[in-house]
């Protein structure tokens, strides 16, 4: 549990390559003394996405990582600030290395949690893509980013698309030499749980599945574990992560 003179939250985290996978193109950040916790999904396959998902990852813990910890003297707007740069930052690298590496489609998702320690009922996600956010509160699991997909433009399930446009993603970090991040203000109250994760788990086991067992009184570890392997079960197609993080006080 990581406690901060702002907020009292607790984390756990965990990623799987799946069953189907040779590697896993995931990656995930979580730095609670910062109260941030990242996802990155890595597309393009044989393009390095697992080098465009870790890099996007790597910037942001070492950005963040540099100017000590969870406090109220760092100002929201500085988090933002920081943790944009770094996304910015990875997104001109993973250009500059699909280009000497003479590959296209190489990118990666990205959605980010930065709690608030200078106002402890606020947050922000930042997000690119399909990863998602979602905030368990009065027992009611709900979805906070939209994706950035052909299904979230069309505003229907993946299963009604044709396979072929099943996962094609709309927006990512790498693809474009600007990349566009949806800020999406977050309200944050005790006893809120919230999930960061990659399409890998929301894919394979759906809402009311992850709503029903966040609901079970356990640790949050076990909780992320027994969602892993609900995907797995399931047919594990993809990468999975999650990261929980449940507001104390």
């Amino acid at each position: 549990m990581m406690a901060g003179p702002a907020a009292i939250f607790e984390s756990a985290a965990i990623t799987d390559t799946g069953r189907t996978r040779d590697t896993n193109e995931d990656c995930l950040a979580a730095i609670p003394e910062w109260g941030v916790f990242v996802v990155a999904d890595g597309v393009g396959g044989l393009s390095a996405g697992d080098v465009a998902s870790s890099q996007v990852c790597d910037t942001i813990r070492s950005q963040v990582g540099g100017f000590g910890g969870f406090n109220g003297q760092i100002s929201d707007t500085f988090i933002n600030t920081t943790v944009r740069s770094a996304i910015a930052d990875a997104n001109t690298w993973i250009r500059n290395e699909a280009e000497s590496r003479e590959v296209r489609g190489m990118g990666t998702t990205v959605v980010l949690l930065a709690l608030s320690a200078e106002n402890p009922g606020q947050a922000i996600a930042l997000h690119a893509g399909d990863s998602r956010l979602y905030r368990l509160r009065d027992s009611t699991l709900e979805q906070l980013t939209e994706d950035h997909s052909i299904a979230g433009q069309l505003g229907v399930h993946e299963s009604t698309l044709h396979p072929f446009m099943q996962g094609v993603i709309t927006r990512a970090v790498g693809i474009q030499p600007d990349v566009e991040l949806d800020e999406t203000p977050v309200d944050v109250r005790v006893g809120d749980v919230f999930m960061v994760c990659s399409d890998g788990l929301t894919r394979m086991v759906d809402d009311a599945k992850l709503q029903e067992m966040l609901l079970v009184d356990r640790s949050l570890d076990d909780c992320a574990r027994s969602m892993v392997a609900k995907a797995n079960e399931a047919g594990g197609y993809d990468n999975i992560t999650v990261i929980l993080v449940r507001v104390r006080g």
